[in-house]
């Protein structure tokens, strides 16, 4: 399978007919892909609709939950089912430009270090069919590295007016997209997958955002100023922030700097931490985000401590982070279980020395959940992979597992999950 297209609806079924209608480009595509829909408790016939048009695309798999679960748990949970090498939301009212995203696939394809294709969205006129110009401008392709990350967010800030349509590869969405801040997310993701590849950032629209229904757009390429989900300013400056957070973390992680620009360089982080932390943590407390909000508080007293610019140079910090970020990631694990609807059991596979620490704070959390532990012979062997999450020390047992057809979004490497957690290196 080479893409997934992930589509969440909800009581939107003239729109998603003319969206399902207009992919019937991939028809044509000498390429296998499947359309995921999440159709959220829909009473207009939603369902329907999916059912017809699966006559005419067949690869459309549809998962019809009983009530409204929320965009952010649909797409999550349609994200988590995913099987394509490459990953894209779709929202059930916009379109795709074929021969565009054919191209940016086919790049991907042929650069196996970019783990993520990035490309303005054009806003389209629904009701005249034209274009309202793009969401961003570039004269040449950029490529952002773990090298960079600051001239990332620069151009986050200075250029993006909508960063939320971007081409994933999979297996890298599933290692960045959990633990769901009440920031905007696609801003924390692009920050995050720098840890594992490039960012390709082209300068052509592969995807169109229709507008004309009941909102318009306010034309201001290089902010985020739209008429339409003005609430989410909010959401978007935490966003922000929580991606700086991010790419503070990765550059003094990865950059090689000179010594005499040590000093100042972590001040300067420090500066900020000691700066923007607080206002992350009551940001996160309003939104009753209480896990990020607790990591939050602690990163602070943390950098709070350590002013003089040694954070994560000190023995006492690695001791800390070994056990903390232990406990952190279980939390995230468990805020993911308890929002994904579907999700049967917990299967430990290959978890080390910390198998019984993983399964008893995890029953804990979340009493209601089956966990076992298994072999990978034995999960294979189950042919029951839509209903189960796994989660591994072993990246050889995940790729064990994804080759035996697991959705890359069902197998948890847990070293990743606990390095999001550290504040060392």
């Amino acid at each position: 399978m080479i893409l997934s297209l992930c589509i969440p609806t909800y009581n939107r079924a003239a729109r998603l007919h003319d969206t399902l209608k207009q992919l019937q480009f991939v028809l044509q595509w000498d390429l296998p892909v499947e359309i995921l829909i999440g159709n959220n408790g829909s009473t207009d016939g939603s369902a329907e609709v999916i059912s017809a048009m699966q006559q005419t695309l067949p690869m459309i798999q549809a998962f019809h939950y009983p009530h409204n679960i929320g965009m952010e748990r649909c797409l999550a949970s349609l994200l988590r089912t995913a099987r394509g090498r490459y990953v894209l939301y779709l929202a059930d009212d916009d379109q795709l430009i074929a021969e565009r995203l054919l191209s940016g696939l086919l790049f991907m394809e042929h650069h196996p270090d970019v783990v993520a294709y990035y490309a303005p969205v054009e806003s389209w006129h629904v009701g005249s069919q034209t274009s309202l110009g793009n969401s961003f401008a570039i004269d040449q392709p950029r490529q952002f590295t773990a090298a960079d990350p600051l001239q990332l967010f620069r151009f986050i800030t200075t250029s993006v007016a909508m960063p939320d349509r971007v081409l994933f590869r999979t297996e890298v969405l599933a290692r960045v997209c959990f633990n769901s801040h009440k920031g905007y997310a696609p801003l924390i993701w692009l920050a995050q997958v720098l840890a594992y590849g490039t960012l390709h950032v082209a300068t052509r629209p592969f995807y169109r955002w229709g507008v004309g229904y009941n909102t318009t757009l306010v034309q201001n390429p290089g902010s985020f100023s739209l008429s339409v989900n003005l609430d989410r300013r909010d959401a978007i400056q935490g966003g922000l922030n929580l991606a700086l957070f991010v790419l503070l973390r990765l550059l003094q992680r990865t950059t090689v700097i000179s010594k005499e620009d040590q000093g100042a360089f972590l001040e300067g982080i420090n500066a900020f931490m000691i700066q923007s932390l607080p206002t992350l943590t009551q940001f996160l407390f309003r939104f009753r985000d209480y896990i990020s909000a607790m990591e939050f508080a602690r990163q602070y007293t943390v950098w709070r401590c350590d002013e003089g610019g040694t954070i994560g140079r000190e023995l006492k910090l690695a001791d800390l982070d070994g056990h903390y970020a232990t406990v952190m990631a279980l939390h995230a694990i468990s805020h993911l279980v308890s929002n994904l609807p579907g999700t049967g059991r917990l299967v430990l596979c290959q978890v080390a020395g910390d198998a019984p620490v993983i399964s008893r704070v995890l029953q804990q959390m979340i009493p209601q959940i089956v966990l076992t532990e298994e072999t990978v012979a034995q999960i294979l062997a189950s042919n029951d992979y839509d209903d189960q999450i796994v989660i591994t020390h072993g990246a050889d047992v995940r790729e064990q597992l994804l080759a035996g057809g697991m959705a890359p979004g069902s197998v948890i490497h847990f070293p990743d999950w606990q390095r999001h957690f550290k504040v060392g290196a």
